[in-house]
């Protein structure tokens, strides 16, 4: 066959196999793009001491990953192919991490049928029918069907400038990041229905055909992330990703404090974000004291006078905020998190005692005060009682304040 160029190669064959469903994510590709490659068997026998290599005795082909060494300092120089893709292709798919700019495109997850798959591979086509219905939510995430047209296919698209990102490690946290973000919006686990989190997804398989409808789309994005989208501690998760941590650790515990930490949070009753939540984050979000949402624990990071100014400000009376704050930390730093809230839910709307944690000089102690309200506490008519709302029996839904000496 006359030779030719591994890049080359690779857009002709994915040209010429476009396809209504597919078009989009083809028009994507190019070398500088993280690729894989898998090829069939077909009547060829395993290479002795060579991965993913099969020969029959005439030809010899192989799987492709572009680039090398796509997990620390990734390089690929193109080269000449000695097989056709026609004859031994199998699938071939992208990440999303651009490694010749250094960054992120965009990022996909793959949630699996358990029908036409291995044993302990897929969920349930209840879970499947979960996973959409979320998913069709936040704005930012486009759904299509999987290539075999049986699983979800759900995609994030960055602005042109993408998010920095050195290597497939970085790329795999941002992955995971994302995912924590759709899962707090649409109040829906998506990591426990996972399949693949940020990494190689089909753009092109055999198994697509026009019956199964693979890759076609079923609710495209309307907006793109930037990084100012990005809570700023989404490379925290590079420690969980190259399996340092279980969970992103939550800056300002000391390491002497993580085992009661890991007590305080594991002993807390999972209260779903509502809209009233959303809303305070999204008002100490654009606070000029940094706030983050930890998906991992399930709680909130940010400064008590972001709380107080929140509070006391025109923006907490239009969300119906109720309670005091009193802080002692001066607020020199605003880049630096001094608490820790979780979601709370109670009947009664006011004076309800507040449980605290302080961490003094790296030790974690507890301790229980009153206070007049309960802080971050809407309440449906701020005139009512506490005996007026448990008479209505309303749930408010508040949070639960840890504070972190600065």
């Amino acid at each position: 066959m006359a030779q030719v160029k591994v890049s080359e190669a690779l857009r002709a064959f994915l040209h010429a196999r476009k396809t209504p469903a597919n078009a989009d994510l083809i028009d994507r590709w190019g070398a500088q793009m993280e690729t894989q490659v898998n090829v069939a068997a077909g009547d060829g026998e395993p290479v002795a001491d060579k991965r993913f290599v099969w020969s029959n005795g005439t030809d010899t082909w192989h799987a492709i990953r572009i680039p090398k060494n796509a997990n620390s300092e990734p390089s690929w120089d193109d080269y000449n192919l000695s097989y056709s893709l026609t004859e031994h292709a199998e699938g071939i798919g992208m990440t999303g991490w651009d490694w010749h700019a250094g960054c992120s495109r965009w990022l996909a997850f793959d949630f699996d049928s358990l029908t036409g798959h291995a044993k302990g591979v897929g969920i349930s086509d209840e879970d499947l029918e979960k996973v959409k219905r979320a998913a069709m939510l936040p704005e930012y995430v486009e759904v299509r069907r999987s290539t075999g047209g049986g699983g979800i296919h759900l995609y994030v698209y960055f602005d042109p400038s993408g998010i920095p990102c050195e290597n497939h490690t970085v790329h795999a946290a941002l992955a995971r990041c994302i995912l924590g973000m759709m899962s707090s919006e649409c109040n829906f686990d998506f990591a426990s229905q996972i399949d693949c989190c940020g990494g190689v997804m089909w753009v092109w398989h055999r198994k697509m055909t026009v019956e199964n409808q693979g890759l076609a789309l079923i609710k495209p994005a309307t907006k793109t992330l930037s990084a100012a989208d990005l809570p700023a501690n989404w490379r925290d998760h590079i420690e969980v990703v190259t399996r340092k941590r279980a969970k992103v650790r939550v800056n300002g515990v000391a390491d002497s404090d993580l085992d009661p930490f890991e007590v305080l949070v594991s002993s807390r009753k999972l209260i779903p974000l509502d809209e009233s939540h959303k809303a305070q984050i999204e008002a100490l979000v654009r606070s000029r004291y940094t706030t983050l949402w930890i998906a991992d624990h399930h709680l909130l990071q940010t400064h008590t006078w972001a709380l107080k100014e929140l509070l006391e400000g025109p923006e907490g009376k239009e969300l119906g905020l109720v309670g005091i704050l009193e802080t002692t930390s001066p607020g020199n730093h605003p880049d630096a998190p001094n608490c820790f809230l979780f979601p709370y839910a109670q009947r009664c709307m006011a004076r309800l005692p507040l449980l605290s944690r302080r961490l003094r000089s790296g030790n974690l102690e507890t301790g229980r005060r009153r206070m007049d309200n309960l802080l971050f506490q809407p309440s449906p008519r701020p005139s009512h009682r506490c005996e007026d709302a448990r008479r209505h029996r309303r749930r408010g839904k508040a949070w639960q304040l840890h504070l972190q000496d600065s």
